[in-house]
């Protein structure tokens, strides 16, 4: 297991010749609640090389059985996707970003590493972005054209919680983040553009052999081992950097010159940071969901994906009985105006929580995409279409951003959606019109009306 430690200096500015104050002496304590466990790296051979071209021993769960297994994977497209994959890399946080960076993981094709090594994790998010490329390749997407990304495997990141005075010490607290993906949209002269984190697991999380245990939260599996999180992380990106690139500053978005774990400069009320999360979440999801295989959209007794992030699904994962992914007016009222924090635990089903709201939308997406017998790169092109006309402000969803009304901003939304050429074409059979209206009343019950009387309503619809 490895440690790493940062190094605060502190440095008094001025001086008076008069006194000599005593500082008091200063220390950091750790508190993570769930320490995570760093695994070690096992190269192979001294000749190995970056390109993850080959083929490769990965171990991944397969969705529908909930069961971790290996298999032999040929990789071929992943570097299309990233600069480059690192390892031993330290963030941390205390007043002033630090980063350091890490040594370019080395895996040969072929060869079988330990299954707790940094090779095999490098080698599962790798074989999970090559089916990502696979897919935009296939859905006639130009990945030269799409910024790369670095890749972060279980990076050493501390976060700053805050410090205290006790008798004549200061003592700073923080903890070490564990059990969690994330995709970092930052500049940094280190770094070769925006990055995916791959974080640590903790020992909770690695007491499995090759069956997921339903009764912990997310099966008791790191996130590595399931394709679905590799590949929502690489969305937001594809969102960001493809997509929206540069406009994403309607958002109050700004790219910083700072770590990750540095917030991004949401100044306004707790619902503008929600409302722009629920679209990155909703986009990321939904990318997920249609550029892996299709097995690997099930994450079958992983407690709180599946279900939650499980697009298909009307249900919410939950242990009180039925939980159905509606929008009733009092969860509207939660989203819009509840001001919990924005992060609850997964499980939880708390409606301040964008991924809970998202995936209520995306159900109805994937269900209108059923209904107009949508190919899976149909689906693609039709959601990737709603985000580009978001960021060119049509309905004048970002002004309703700004004004932080959530209600008008979410009826924009929807109208963008309705507005797209599939649903306003004559060919489109009156059954399907009334299949699909009848979806958004049953799904969205707090907004159908709105929606569908509203004066940017696309009149082809709901008569």
């Amino acid at each position: 297991m490895r440690y790493f430690i940062l190094i605060l200096l502190l440095a008094s500015c001025g001086s008076d010749d008069k006194k000599t104050v005593e500082q008091k002496p200063e220390f950091i304590r750790d508190i993570s609640p769930m320490p995570p466990v760093f695994f070690e790296s096992f190269p192979a051979d001294k000749k190995c090389a970056s390109n993850f071209k080959g083929t490769f021993y990965t171990k991944l769960v397969d969705g529908p059985s909930g069961r971790i297994v290996w298999n032999k994977k040929e990789i071929s497209n992943s570097k299309k996707l990233f600069s480059s994959m690192y390892i031993n890399s330290v963030m941390g946080f205390m007043g002033d970003g630090i980063d350091v960076i890490g040594s370019k993981v080395k895996v040969c094709p072929e060869h079988l590493y330990p299954e707790r090594s940094l090779e095999q994790i490098s080698i599962n998010t790798a074989a999970s972005l090559n089916d990502v490329a696979n897919s935009l390749e296939s859905y006639r997407v130009n990945t030269n054209r799409i910024p790369k990304v670095s890749i972060f495997i279980q990076p050493s990141k501390k976060i700053y919680v805050g410090s205290r005075d006790e008798g004549d010490e200061t003592i700073h607290y923080y903890y070490l983040l564990a059990n969690n993906a994330t995709f970092n949209n930052y500049e940094s002269s280190m770094y070769e553009g925006p990055g995916i984190n791959i974080y640590p697991a903790s020992e909770e999380f690695l007491e499995f052999n090759d069956q997921v245990d339903s009764t912990k939260m997310f099966g008791g599996v790191p996130f590595w081992y399931f394709p679905f999180v590799v590949a929502h992380e690489y969305g937001h990106h594809y969102l960001s950097n493809y997509l929206w690139g540069s406009k994403e500053e309607k958002f109050n978005f700004t790219k910083l010159n700072t770590p990750s774990f540095v917030e991004f400069p949401f100044n306004k009320k707790t619902n503008e940071k929600r409302m722009y999360g629920f679209l990155h979440e909703l986009y990321a999801d939904y990318f997920a969901h249609y550029v892996i295989i299709g097995k690997n959209r099930k994450f079958k007794n992983v407690r709180c994906l599946e279900m939650n992030r499980e697009l298909e699904s009307f249900e919410y994962y939950s242990d009180f009985g039925d939980v159905f992914k509606i929008l009733s007016s009092s969860r509207l009222s939660t989203f819009s105006y509840d001001e919990e924090g924005d992060y609850v635990q997964p499980c939880n089903l708390v409606f301040t929580d964008k991924y809970k709201v998202a995936a209520i939308f995306n159900y109805l997406f994937v269900k209108n995409n059923k209904t107009l017998n949508l190919s899976d790169q149909k689906s693609f092109k039709l959601m990737e279409s709603v985000f580009r006309k978001i960021i060119a402000n049509q309905f004048k969803i970002i002004d309703h951003y700004k004004n932080n009304d959530t209600d008008l901003f979410l009826i924009s939304f929807m109208n963008i959606y309705f507005d797209s050429t599939v649903f306003k074409s004559e060919k489109l059979e009156i059954a399907k019109k009334e299949k699909i209206c009848s979806d958004l009343e049953k799904i969205l019950p707090a907004l159908s009306n709105e929606i569908i009387y509203s004066d940017d309503f696309n009149r082809n619809l709901c008569n």
